[in-house]
């Protein structure tokens, strides 16, 4: 995964959503759409805790951008 890095200035800016960005990164975990990832690996890519990634992956799954694969308790990126 690539980093984003932001100055001071964007992630104290009023008009920044924290929680956007996070949901972002998580969603560029995923590369090319061929990766399985769990809200524990998840979690440690975009070091955020793993019940804020397990609410965000939720999310991201009832929106339809992420699919969710119960048998090996994963995540990847919908079609």
């Amino acid at each position: 995964m690539s980093r984003l890095t932001l100055d001071a200035n964007t992630v104290g800016n009023p008009n920044y959503v924290t929680a956007l960005a996070r949901g972002l990164k998580i969603l560029r975990c995923f590369g090319s759409g061929s990766e399985k990832l769990s809200n524990s690996e998840l979690s440690r890519l975009v070091n955020v805790p793993r019940g804020t990634v397990a609410r965000m992956t939720f999310t991201l799954s009832q929106m339809g951008y992420l699919k969710y694969t119960a048998a090996s308790e994963r995540y990847s990126l919908s079609a």
